[in-house]
């Protein structure tokens, strides 16, 4: 696919409701003011990039590159990692040998 995409329009209700269902599940947005499930207006429109094709096609119709989410099989942002070790600077390496230096040589 060239660098170039386009604008493509959601299927009205009446044209192809369930390719208009699918893609709205595959986009995932919420209503930041309901947090409920978003619906498009007739003004709202999914890039081209986001089609293996560039477009809708008869094997690829729903749009699944770079939605800006986590798809399944896919690392979820959320998985639990092992918490990163303690860092210490030259300076705290430094004052903490001091400190056990003269901890060695105290009564």
């Amino acid at each position: 696919m060239s660098g170039t995409f386009c604008s493509l329009s959601f299927s009205t209700k009446l044209q192809k409701p369930k390719a208009r269902n699918q893609w709205i599940k595959k986009v995932s947005r919420k209503d930041p003011k309901t947090g409920k499930n978003w619906q498009p207006s007739a003004d709202d429109s999914v890039f081209s990039n986001h089609f293996v094709h560039g477009k809708p096609t008869d094997t690829d119709p729903i749009p699944s590159i770079d939605l800006g989410y986590n798809q399944p099989g896919m690392l979820a942002k959320n998985t639990k990692r092992a918490v990163p070790k303690e860092r210490t600077t030259p300076l705290q390496k430094k004052v903490k040998l001091e400190l056990k230096a003269q901890a060695k040589f105290s009564p």
